[in-house]
């Protein structure tokens, strides 16, 4: 998302699906249930690499069973 105040750190719903490697209904489920962290600008969701990164890192741990 160039131009925005993020630049190349902002993703629109498409790019950060994308980016996660999931797709786009998955990640439009997860910010409504899941509390996956986004930005409202202009109307439009943005996502921010930093907090998808944080997100799923936290994801990915929950899931492992611990010993």
């Amino acid at each position: 998302m160039e131009g925005t105040i993020w630049g190349a750190e902002a993703l629109s719903s498409r790019e950060a699906a994308a980016y996660c490697g999931r797709t786009w209904q998955w990640l439009i489920q997860g910010y409504k249930d899941w509390g996956i962290p986004v930005q409202r600008v202009g109307g439009q969701l943005v996502f921010l690499k930093a907090d998808l990164d944080k997100f799923m890192a936290n994801r990915s741990s929950q899931a492992r069973p611990h010993p």
